[in-house]
This record gives C-alpha cells, sequence and structure tokens, in this order.
C-alpha cells in the first residue's frame, strides 16, 4: 500500500505542477488517502481544496459533485 500511495502522490505532483493547477480536489479510502497526502510534496498539499476519505466510486453520477460541494 505504501508504495501505491508514493506512486499516486508522485503522479499527482507532476500534474498539478506540470498544468499550473490552482486547486484539485482528493477521493480516496482512508486506507489510502492519508498516505497519499503524507507523500504529496507541501507546494501541491497546499493547492488541495477539499480531501474525502470515502470510496465513492460506486456513487451516483448525480450525486458525486455534491461531495466536492
Amino acid at each position: 500500500m505504501k508504495r501505491l500511495a508514493k506512486l499516486i502522490a508522485k503522479d499527482i505532483s507532476a500534474i498539478v505542477g506540470r498544468n499550473n493547477i490552482d486547486g484539485w480536489y482528493l477521493a480516496a479510502v482512508k486506507k489510502i488517502n492519508t498516505p497519499i497526502l503524507e507523500n504529496l510534496r507541501s507546494a501541491v498539499r497546499i493547492k488541495l481544496k477539499k480531501n474525502i476519505s470515502s470510496n465513492l466510486t460506486k456513487t451516483d453520477k448525480t450525486e458525486l459533485l455534491g461531495h466536492f460541494a
């Protein structure tokens, strides 16, 4: 799990940095959410607008955006 979290954090950091993103959102189950956050660069973590420690994969698409409002 630690290795996966590091890979995800690396990818997020690259995307946010490369695209000059001002804000982004994260939803992941708690088991991997915390390790992802721990592995993010501080400059990227600061731009995180909302973090949801939940599995939203089966959430109806009509309800999905409401979690990030």
